[in-house]
């Protein structure tokens, strides 16, 4: 496996309930997704298999070169970067970044750029 992610007929069960099945995704290096579903889709389900924190039940999931069940993940995992609601729940409070435009509305919004860049530059990060 080459991809950045390689999912080949993929499927999480949990007792009775699958919640993926037959999943088969490839993400080519310098490709950018969104996944988009109702409640209850398996979005998060996928971006666990695809962060290495989760293993499927079924098929195989590549990740960076490397094939889930015969990679230490936690050498794996530091190389991973995946965006998510859900996964920035995850992170603590000190460790969050501002990293996109949605994120800097509030009191933020309408700040030009020259604006901001002093304001980091006053807190010691480089712009």
């Amino acid at each position: 496996m080459s991809d950045v992610l390689e999912l080949a007929g993929v499927g999480v069960r949990r007792g009775n309930t699958d919640l993926l099945r037959d999943v088969t995704w490839s993400v080519e290096e310098g490709e950018r997704w969104v996944i988009l579903g109702p409640n209850g889709a398996g979005k998060t389900t996928l971006l666990q298999i695809a962060a290495a924190r989760m293993h499927p039940t079924s098929g195989v999931a590549g990740v960076l070169g490397e094939v889930m069940g015969t990679v230490d993940v936690f050498e794996l995992r530091p190389r991973i970067g995946v965006s998510s609601a859900t996964i920035a729940e995850r992170i603590p409070a000190e460790e969050k970044v501002v990293t996109s435009s949605s994120q800097l509305r509030g009191p933020w919004w309408g700040v030009g750029a020259k604006s901001m860049t002093r304001w980091m530059s006053s807190g010691g990060w480089s712009c």
